[in-house]
């Protein structure tokens, strides 16, 4: 059985999580996301939360790319998005 800790151990590149949300679900549904969680390396909550900031930044390209966006200003450097590298 693999060990998944309640924090992944990196910051999110939008900044501090400062609120939560809840709903009511149905066991089978946590359970489903708590698998397909574990199976990427993410607890529960972090894999939601990207599923949920997906959909609301606009879908999962929108979503990558303000990410890669974050990333890019705390590297300083622009990032290769994938699918355009060039060969040199």
């Amino acid at each position: 059985m693999d060990v998944v800790f309640s924090r992944s151990g990196s910051t999110h590149p939008l900044g501090k999580l400062d609120d939560e949300i809840r709903f009511d679900a149905h066991s089978s549904v946590r359970d489903l996301a708590r698998s397909m969680a574990g199976e990427v390396g993410m607890n529960e909550s972090e894999y939601l939360r990207h599923i949920v900031y997906s959909h609301v930044f606009g879908g999962e390209e929108a979503y990558k790319s303000l990410l890669l966006d974050r990333l890019s200003a705390v590297f300083r450097k622009p990032l290769i998005k994938r699918g355009t590298e060039r060969a040199e």
